[in-house]
């Protein structure tokens, strides 16, 4: 039999909107988590173990989570993963051939093409997989912007000629963002409210540092999202 404490608690929270555990809402939702790339590259890197706000570096532009290793009182159904690589400084305006100052060269020689991803479900392996920044592309949407090079060239003689000095535009690549090349799960997880889950990047053969030397210490960042349907209780 309910206290009258209780029959006011129970008004309180139909009143103000508290949670209804017995009526659940779903919609598309996607979370994310990114972490600093170091220039000396790294072992491991977990994603998904903090909350947005629980410390520094935690900011919205970092993750998106609701609790560390976990989506608190709520289901998620992932229906899709895939890694990204966000660069803070892109230098595609100078290139000598031999100078590795764009990040084409971290895509085509670095970190980009090396490592393996593991996906954890309550510390049971759900997902392994190698080089997940070519396996597991990322579906956001980005544009490609590069420069026209040089539209009109006037040449003199010299001895020797500098024709080959002028390169029209700058080497450049990026993660493809085709949405046939997204991975998705079959049959998709489940991860139930409270349910402990963790990803990290690893890579066991060594430490691969940042080959682009226009790009500081913190500034590349890579990240994994999780795309699918998020149910939570109505409020």
């Amino acid at each position: 039999m309910k206290t009258s404490s209780q029959d006011l608690l129970s008004q309180i929270q139909q009143r103000f909107g508290s949670a209804d555990y017995s009526d659940w809402q779903y919609l598309r939702k996607r979370f994310y988590s990114y972490v600093n790339y170091p220039t000396a590259g790294a072992s491991t890197f977990s994603f998904f173990g903090f909350a947005q706000g629980s410390a520094a570096g935690t900011t919205p532009e970092y993750t998106n989570m609701p609790k560390a290793g976990s989506f608190g009182q709520q289901h998620f159904w992932i229906r899709s993963i895939s890694c990204v690589v966000k660069f803070d400084v892109v230098d595609i305006t100078d290139w000598t051939g031999a100078d590795a100052t764009a990040v084409f060269s971290d895509y085509w020689l670095g970190f980009v093409q090396a490592g393996y991803l593991q996906f954890n479900i309550n510390a049971r392996p759900w997902l392994q997989l190698p080089v997940p920044f070519l396996y597991l592309p990322p579906f956001d949407g980005r544009e490609v912007v590069q420069s026209n090079g040089i539209a009109a060239l006037t040449l003199t003689e010299g001895t020797p000629n500098v024709l080959n000095a002028y390169v029209t535009a700058p080497p450049w690549a990026t993660q493809t963002t085709e949405k046939d090349g997204i991975y998705t799960f079959d049959p998709p997880p489940l991860i139930e409210a409270e349910q402990g889950f963790d990803i990290s990047i690893n890579f066991p053969s060594g430490l691969v540092p940042q080959i682009s030397t226009t790009t500081a210490p913190s500034g590349i960042r890579i990240g994994v999202i999780l795309d699918g349907v998020l149910y939570r209780p109505l409020q």
